[in-house]
């Protein structure tokens, strides 16, 4: 609603045209905005209406005549993902200490984590220490914690945000990773650093890690690698770019991010699959 509010919270329902709505979400995509997002304003706008018109406070639905949001018209925004070289220094500055042994950055090992294993920081934050097999070398995901609104007892808004814990059944369900050795000694002196804790990656006091300050953090390693900023999110791009380099197939890297389908993959990917099949062509040639 904050996208809505803005721009057409001030028409009264009875008022609002097919053309407000319209300008609305050109309004919206010429400001660059997401077709995701986007559409999920159109959504609310829909939502709202249609029930307006079930209760009878409206006697038509405007957005019915309104342009919905066409996905083809819609830059596709590239993903970022970091080079071998950016990636061993930013695994070297996160690793980095204090001439007292103390770590720099309390959440650099759980960075380590998400370049080798593809996590999304929800699922990062969600991590519990049983999740992780030492002796096997393998990580089950199973939750991801989400910021949502807060909300009163009847469903309406109270104020705020607060973080829940969920399945990760909107991500494809359960799935188990193999941990390679910096997987492994990331994940185990994250374990070490709070052994009171049942979180894997904590907060200054035990406590669970907000997604904003975990952000805010890999800032820091950034600028400090001299690397343009970007989100913790690159480093599951990464992760996936390094899969595809070394030939893994389509269907395991799908497997492997949790993806619903491998179409899903393929729409993510599609500049990294073609980059892909370019460098195997060029290599038969040098044959």
């Amino acid at each position: 609603m904050r996208q809505v509010i803005p721009r057409i919270g001030a028409i009264m329902l009875s008022e609002i045209t097919p053309e407000d709505i319209g300008s609305m979400l050109t309004e919206m995509k010429d400001k660059g905005l997401s077709y995701s997002t986007v559409k999920k304003a159109f959504d609310c706008v829909n939502a709202v209406l249609t029930y307006a018109f079930n209760k009878r406070d409206i006697t038509f639905n405007p957005a019915l005549l309104a342009a919905k949001p066409n996905k083809s018209n819609f830059k596709k925004k590239e993903i970022r993902y970091f080079t071998r070289s950016e990636a061993n220094l930013i695994t070297e500055e996160c690793a980095r200490k204090y001439s007292t042994g103390t770590p720099v950055y309390p959440y650099g090992d759980a960075f380590i984590l998400a370049l080798n294993t593809g996590l999304r920081i929800g699922e990062l934050i969600a991590l519990q220490k049983g999740d992780i097999d030492f002796e096997e070398r393998k990580m089950t995901v199973r939750r991801n914690a989400q910021i949502v609104s807060k909300r009163n007892a009847d469903g309406s808004r109270a104020g705020g945000r607060t973080m829940i814990m969920s399945t990760t059944k909107t991500y494809s369900g359960t799935r188990i990773i193999s941990l390679n050795n910096a997987a492994l000694e990331a994940a185990q002196r994250l374990c070490d650093s709070h052994p009171e804790s049942e979180h894997v990656i904590c907060g200054m006091r035990g406590g669970q890690v907000t997604h904003e300050r975990f952000e805010r953090s890999f800032y820091r390693v950034l600028d400090n690698c001299g690397i343009e900023r970007t989100g913790v999110h690159s480093l599951r791009h990464t992760f996936a770019s390094f899969l595809f380099e070394q030939g893994t197939d389509i269907k395991t890297i799908s497997t492997l991010l949790g993806h619903a389908s491998v179409k899903i993959t393929m729409d993510t990917y599609v500049h990294l699959i073609q980059d892909t099949g370019k460098y195997a062509v060029e290599l038969l040639e040098s044959k």
